[in-house]
């Protein structure tokens, strides 16, 4: 057993080169780092949780400019985290950007050929936000 620390020791410094290539301002909140997890995880859950960490900056956070013209503060938050729960570790990603806009995602499911036109439009926003997990 090894603790979150091992995987979540690389990730400030990703949110810095990122942020700062992007021209974003970010702080990265990371908590549960005590939290033990087995050896053999760690290089399962490491290339998933960058690909999170990344879309959270590249796709979730809006600039400087557009966050304050939705009121926000400059400065975007990502929390990374983990817990224990009973025999599971939950580990979350988290932003306080725009969040998910469903249309945006239905468009590039139908541009992909995942979804007909026809069956999109019978789709409610449940089964139009599963479509980011598909490969």
């Amino acid at each position: 057993m090894v603790s979150m620390q091992s995987v979540f020791s690389r990730f400030p410094r990703l949110v810095r080169d990122l942020a700062r290539s992007l021209d974003k301002q970010v702080e990265l909140v990371i908590r549960g780092e005590e939290t033990e997890i087995d050896k053999t995880l760690v290089e399962l859950i490491s290339d998933p949780l960058v690909h999170l960490v990344r879309n959270s900056l590249d796709h979730g956070l809006e600039s400087p400019g557009e966050r304050a013209a939705a009121h926000k503060p400059p400065q975007g938050t990502i929390c990374l985290g983990a817990q224990q729960q009973s025999d599971h570790i939950l580990v979350t990603v988290s932003d306080d950007g725009r969040g998910i806009d469903p249309a945006r995602v239905l468009q590039k499911a139908i541009e992909k050929g995942l979804v007909s036109q026809e069956r999109a439009a019978s789709l409610g926003k449940k089964d139009i936000l599963e479509f980011i997990f598909a490969p």
